[in-house]
């Protein structure tokens, strides 16, 4: 979903979008949209701003002319090979998985 909503604001960099109106567009809950929405600006890929009656606006606006060329690769390659993107991205476990998946590891004692 992260990787889906970057290309869409960077798409449309020139619109500022908020949670709601990008989880419309993802059909994903808010919340998840806002969760993801409120990394992509940590990382550095979007212009985060709360107007005055305290709306979250987001808009694709890397910190750096780096970033956006690497943002532009991706889209490029997203965009010639999405398959292969998306099943190297799933490929690869985030830690978060593989440490729930090792909460439930049979060990054996060292008896055994």
């Amino acid at each position: 979903m992260q990787l889906e909503m970057l290309l869409m604001l960077k798409s449309e960099s020139n619109v500022p979008r908020t949670s709601e109106q990008i989880s419309q567009r993802l059909y994903v809950t808010e919340r998840a949209a806002a969760d993801q929405l409120v990394r992509l600006c940590r990382d550095g890929f979007l212009d985060c701003r709360k107007d005055a009656d305290g709306l979250e606006w987001y808009q694709y606006k890397p910190v750096s002319p780096r970033l956006h060329g690497q943002v532009e690769e991706l889209a490029r390659d997203y965009a010639q090979r999405r398959v292969r993107l998306i099943e190297w991205l799933y490929s690869k476990p985030s830690s978060s998985v593989r440490n729930f998946a090792g909460a439930f590891r049979i060990r054996r004692s060292e008896d055994e």
